[in-house]
């Protein structure tokens, strides 16, 4: 687990999503040790959908991908944190992030993507890319806080245009990028 002072950032077991693909609440609060406050919506279930196929073809992933934002006062899970898989051969990472919309708009966006960054370039993570819609204000914000640079755009089948982002490694940990792994619940 990965935390700051108000979060922590728990790393989701293709159980704990399968129950989010499912929107049953009570069943990933039984998991998770923590309760979900908002409804779980579509795009929440889908997005828990991919995640469980792909920790199901190769749950080495799990540290990378999708975590749990709990806020630790209330042990609330407030939104998600994750990459969009383990670094490449060119030791990159794309980071993605939403926060639950009760939650929004008291920084818990930019301080998971904040800590996970970090705890990515700990291991050797190189650069972390970052896509937005150009409409997302909240997340541009979010990205030029965390000292990202605008690198170009791309079409995404789902979101359609987004501006991509890319920012460099400030400490290039010494553990490999290949060795890092962490438990899930």
């Amino acid at each position: 687990m990965i935390t700051t002072d108000r979060l922590a950032l728990r790393a989701l077991s293709v159980e704990l999503l399968d129950a989010f693909a499912a929107g049953d609440r009570p069943r990933v609060a039984t998991l998770g040790g923590f309760s979900v406050a908002h409804p779980i919506d579509e795009r929440d279930r889908a997005h828990a959908r991919t995640r469980a196929a792909e920790l199901r073809a190769d749950p080495t992933r799990a540290p990378w991908l999708s975590r749990a934002i709990v806020e630790h006062t209330s042990n609330t899970m407030v939104g998600r944190v994750g990459f969009h898989d383990r670094p490449n051969g060119a030791g990159e990472v794309e980071i993605g992030y939403a926060v639950f919309t009760p939650y929004r708009r008291r920084g818990y966006a930019r301080e998971a993507a904040a800590e996970l960054i970090a705890w990515a370039e700990a291991r050797g993570v190189a650069r972390v890319i970052a896509s937005v819609g150009p409409w997302n204000d909240a997340s541009l914000r979010v990205i030029a806080r965390l000292g990202f640079e605008r690198t170009g755009e791309r079409m995404d089948e789902r979101d359609g245009l987004e501006h991509v982002f890319v920012r460099e490694s400030r400490s290039r940990g010494t553990a490999s990028v290949a060795a890092a792994g962490e438990g899930v619940r």
